[in-house]
């Protein structure tokens, strides 16, 4: 009797007949249902008008917010030019938001939970082409779930702040970016769809963190390479991304600029600040690394210790090192471990990590956990490692 092959690189996305839209309505329902029996502490009711007082960021965003709802998107009562906060795009959510009807704190918490597990759900689906074991991509689902909750859902979902809006819009870009790598299993149609959501997401991720200014561009020099090798999109696609990026990111110019008659591009507050006395203030390296990987002590003495981020971080450099010597280092592994030399070398040396390091340290967290499991893989099932 002579049984059928067995096909190679058969994925978990066949073995197990899960939809992504299952995962991510699981996860929109939990974070839901958690932010309407379990609110973190800190969390009061008020009223938009209300939180419009006040020296903080959420402060100021709803300030903001108020001010295009009621004067147009130029924000012309806004200082000139625009200082802070950094993440503009923000305000403009939560203008939309009241233009709804939506004026009740407990609204935007949540929303802002709801949003939560959107990206759990899409950070989860994407993250399935890495994983040839269904255990350990069970174990990454459940652990990222874990990740969301102590250090997103704790500190922001009931705050006003940008991480809010970023972590969807970079949960979006990375599915659609996987979602466009596969274009040939999809019709015509998708194969433009796919890489233009991805732009606009990442594009709008740098008007939510403005220190991710030029990540459009190096996303797009990077779709240029890649779907152009595979000869799947049109020239004329990439020109159109490159207009919408410079279009989009020189808003906040045209607007200081009509309003204020000074072309600033960028939020002044934050990043002037940590372009100049980043490095000279904010600690040595050692404790900027320490702080980093998880040991925020070693800046900001009020701050607890992250042992989740110190276990991941001694996962990913002790089964990084094994993976390397065993040369089982994959396309993913390279990649993301450029991102990330690239990313946090930049925070060592640039930001303000006393005041802002945990923001900073935020967005790529996601990353860093499919990181850890696809290390974890190449090193207890070594004979299922992905090479992708």
């Amino acid at each position: 009797m002579i049984l059928p092959a067995k096909k190679p690189g058969l994925t978990l996305a066949n073995r197990w007949r899960i939809s992504d839209g299952g995962i991510i309505f699981s996860g929109v329902l939990f974070f839901l249902t958690l932010g309407w029996i379990s609110p973190p502490s800190g969390w009061e009711s008020s009223t938009l008008q209300s939180l419009a007082s006040g020296p903080d960021d959420w402060n100021r965003y709803a300030r903001h917010a108020l001010e295009i709802h009621r004067n147009g998107l130029l924000m012309p009562g806004a200082p000139c030019p625009y200082d802070g906060p950094g993440g503009f795009l923000y305000a403009y959510f939560l203008a939309a938001c009241a233009a709804g009807g939506w004026n009740n704190s407990g609204d935007f918490y949540l929303l802002q939970s709801a949003l939560l597990g959107l990206s759990w759900g899409l950070w989860t689906s994407a993250s399935r082409i890495f994983f040839r074991s269904p255990w350990l991509w069970g174990l990454f689902a459940v652990s990222l779930a874990v990740v969301f909750f102590l250090d997103v859902y704790r500190h922001y979902v009931f705050r006003l702040l940008s991480e809010n809006l970023f972590l969807p819009l970079q949960a979006v870009w990375f599915y659609s970016w996987i979602q466009g790598s596969n274009a040939a299993d999809h019709g015509k149609i998708e194969r433009y769809f796919w890489p233009s959501i991805s732009c606009i997401a990442a594009t709008w991720m740098a008007l939510v963190r403005p220190q991710l200014i030029l990540f459009p561009w190096l996303f797009l020099v990077g779709s240029i390479g890649f779907y152009r090798y595979r000869g799947e999109v049109k020239k004329s696609v990439f020109w159109s991304f490159a207009v919408f990026i410079t279009a989009t990111e020189m808003f906040l110019c045209f607007r200081n600029f009509w309003v204020c008659g000074v072309p600033s591009c960028l939020p002044e507050e934050g990043m002037s600040y940590a372009l100049s006395q980043g490095w000279r203030q904010s600690g040595g390296f050692f404790q900027k690394l320490a702080f980093i990987m998880g040991w925020l002590p070693a800046l900001a003495p009020e701050y607890h210790i992250r042992p989740h981020w110190l276990l991941a971080w001694a996962g990913i450099l002790g089964g990084g090192t094994w993976s390397g010597l065993k040369r089982r280092v994959s396309l993913s592994h390279f990649g993301m471990g450029l991102l990330f030399i690239l990313y946090y070398g930049a925070t060592l040396f640039w930001v303000e990590l006393p005041s802002y390091g945990f923001r900073y340290i935020l967005p790529l967290m996601p990353l860093l956990w499919i990181y850890l499991f696809i290390v974890l893989q190449s090193w207890v099932c070594p004979s299922q490692v992905t090479h992708r």
